[in-house]
């Protein structure tokens, strides 16, 4: 019973986390500039990924630390399709701000999926990238596509090949 309650007050704290920042962005947003919105957003998400990470290392915090990082791997997408609706390609210090977000982003991503698939980690890389280009016309449908078939095709091959994790074998599965 003491574990659902923890439970519901991360969902409360989490909630009043989202809550808060968004009456203070309802306030302040169009006295920031878009880099600094984005810069905001990635702030957030590295602090979910880096406190989910240190409350994973913690004995008595297992709980709150996945919850943390389920919450900043949610997040990441949004991360990347904000840097093509900011439209930081537009701005000199934007494309800093991108690639800074790109890099940091993956590296929490890949850490934070550490326990997956190799294949698996590579994949969820590359669609974070299909978040980019939805201002073009002709990229949002065409990138459906090409992603949904890369995407299978890469699942396919990964239940074919069935790479073993380290330290299990492939009757574990």
């Amino acid at each position: 019973m003491a574990e659902v309650a923890v439970v519901w007050l991360l969902f409360l704290g989490v909630f009043l986390v989202v809550a808060s920042s968004a009456a203070i962005a309802a306030i302040q947003w169009r006295n920031v500039s878009s880099v600094g919105q984005y810069s905001i957003l990635l702030g957030y998400t590295l602090a979910f990924g880096g406190a989910g990470l240190w409350a994973a290392s913690k004995a008595n915090l297992k709980v709150t630390g996945r919850m943390l990082q389920i919450a900043s791997l949610l997040i990441i997408p949004v991360n990347f399709w904000m840097m093509d609706g900011f439209r930081l390609w537009a701005f000199p210090s934007g494309w800093v701000v991108m690639a800074i977000g790109t890099v940091a982003l993956s590296l929490m991503q890949w850490r934070l999926l550490r326990q997956s698939q190799p294949i698996d980690r590579w994949n969820s890389l590359l669609l974070n990238a299909l978040q980019w280009g939805w201002q073009v016309s002709f990229v949002p449908l065409g990138f459906s596509y090409i992603a949904t078939v890369m995407t299978t095709f890469i699942q396919a091959i990964a239940s074919v090949v069935a790479i073993p994790q380290k330290g299990r074998t492939h009757a574990d599965r």
